[in-house]
């Protein structure tokens, strides 16, 4: 209104300075008002769709700006083209089975909310934004969805998005994205590819990371088949990846032919040697091997040597070396044969058995 009020004061002055026709000059005015009047109809139903019914009746059935969208069609306000920004995998001809609307259409006959709703329920798009751009186009917005990782539970794989929402699309195409297994995974991927980020040596090490007990996670390295296995702490994991990062370092403890690596314990690691005679027991098994269209490995070898690694002290009748995560300089020789020790309180849970 303001536009058009701007306008009509314009014309008065102008009219009585030049000795003008009053009447003519108030045609012509009637005219400028006519043709500002289907414009703003134009842009009201553009932005507005409940006014769509109002604005398309017959002249002369209701009040209003009936038979607006007649005269627009005429004048070529018809669909000619679709432009969309933010599409990467949304199929194109998906986008057009959503518009719903052949190229000639009426543009005031295409309900954006309508689009909106279509456009939502294809797999990839989280968000659409439509809008009627005139003459001729409607324009389509869209933020779709993020591939994170490939999340497997009970023996299914799904590719999951940022916020860990399922995304039903084939997950054969994207067996490139990081493994995350069991139940709770999805809502807790982001945090724990953050927690990975912290530290880049080791994340690009990991093939696959398994939720326990929906409280800590355990990473398998280098392999699905014959990575090392390293059980993370549920209290403090960022410290934990730390320590190991610097062993690796220090003394490349990563290299070495290790089976597990136990990190639950808050003083000590609990390092598991690899046995090739043995086969680990199924229940160690925590990163499947089962990619899509592969099939599932369960038992993977296990270790019954005596370990040799740099600054860790080995037991020399177990198949387990503790490394005292406080006092890297312990000695590296296995200690002469003895009665075993009774390992300390709160040491018993061992690698080889259920993972917890």
């Amino acid at each position: 209104m303001r536009h058009l009020t701007d306008v009509t004061a314009d014309l008065t002055p102008i009219a009585a300075g030049r000795g003008r026709d009053p009447l003519r000059t108030l045609t012509r005015a009637s005219l400028v008002f006519l043709l500002a009047g289907l414009v703003g109809a134009a842009y009201l139903a553009a932005r507005t769709p409940s006014l769509i019914p109002l604005l398309t009746q017959p002249w002369g059935t209701g009040s209003g700006l009936p038979g607006v969208a007649v005269p627009f069609a005429e004048q070529g306000m018809v669909l000619a083209q679709v432009s969309v920004t933010g599409r990467r995998q949304t199929d194109a001809r998906d986008v057009l089975e959503a518009v719903g609307a052949p190229q000639g259409t009426p543009l005031l006959a295409i309900e954006p909310e309508r689009v909106r709703k279509a456009l939502e329920a294809l797999p990839w798009v989280a968000e659409a934004r439509v809008e009627r751009r005139l003459p001729d186009r409607l324009h389509i917005a869209l933020r779709e969805r993020t591939p994170l990782a490939l999340w497997q539970n009970n023996g299914q794989f799904t590719v999951i998005d940022s916020l860990g929402t399922p995304i039903p699309v084939d997950p054969a195409a994207w067996s490139h994205l990081p493994l995350v297994v069991g139940p709770g995974a999805p809502s807790r991927t982001r945090a724990l590819l953050d927690l990975l980020g912290t530290q880049p040596e080791l994340a690009g090490k990991v093939v696959a990371s398994t939720l326990v007990g929906e409280r800590r996670w355990t990473l398998r390295l280098g392999s699905l088949q014959e990575g090392i296995v390293v059980r993370l702490p549920e209290a403090e994991p960022a410290q934990a990846l730390a320590l190991l990062v610097r062993l690796d370092r220090e003394q490349g403890l990563l290299s070495r032919d290790i089976d597990t690596i136990d990190m639950r314990l808050p003083d000590r690691l609990v390092i598991r040697v690899r046995n090739h005679q043995e086969e680990r027991p199924r229940s160690d098994v925590e990163a499947k091997a089962s990619l899509p269209n592969a099939e599932a490995r369960a038992n993977q070898p296990n270790a019954e040597a005596k370990a040799s690694l740099p600054n860790v002290q080995a037991k020399a009748s177990q198949s387990e070396v503790v490394a005292k995560a406080r006092r890297p300089e312990v000695e590296t020789q296995a200690p002469p044969p003895a009665p075993l020790r009774s390992q300390p309180a709160g040491a018993g849970a061992r690698t080889g058995g259920q993972d917890a």
